[in-house]
């Protein structure tokens, strides 16, 4: 869904997550929730008032490049795997915003992300989007691997 998380569906705050669980995501699989509060997948059809229109081709490559929204803002937040497009060249990004252009522009206004004293878990949201280390916000240890089933056994 290019157009983002749908206005008309509203998550009213942070899902309730327990270890090992770290996320959890909506039916849409548009807004996702974890330590670092609940964020909203963006819209990225080319609408200049919700979506990435607004963007210059050179923004769009530093959003992405540096994970801050239009290459300096906030940070960008979990899910989007930001750092995978870093890796990308830039011939490759600006390949991507040309495709982005191309599709219909769809008003869709994503709401702000919540933060997790906004959305009704501990602490606040730093700058740059990355949770505050702390009681509650470390990850549990991760358990050794499990035995293989016996079924797998040669």
């Amino acid at each position: 869904m290019l157009s983002g998380h749908p206005a008309s569906f509203p998550i009213p705050g942070q899902a309730p997550i327990q270890p090992p669980w770290m996320a959890a995501g909506s039916m849409t699989m548009t807004a996702w929730s974890g330590p670092w509060g609940v964020s909203f997948t963006a819209n990225l059809t080319p609408d200049s008032a919700t979506g990435i229109g607004k963007y210059s081709q050179e923004q769009f490559i530093a959003a992405l490049k540096s994970g801050k929204m239009m290459g300096s803002g906030r940070g960008m937040l979990p899910p989007m795997p930001w750092n995978w497009f870093s890796e990308m060249t830039d011939a490759d990004l600006a390949s991507m915003y040309l495709y982005l252009r191309t599709i219909p522009a769809i008003s869709n206004q994503v709401p702000d992300p919540m933060p997790p004293s906004m959305a009704g878990g501990p602490g606040g949201m730093p700058p740059g989007g990355m949770p505050p280390g702390g009681p509650g916000m470390v990850p549990p240890p991760i358990p050794p691997p499990m035995p293989p089933h016996p079924s797998n056994k040669k």
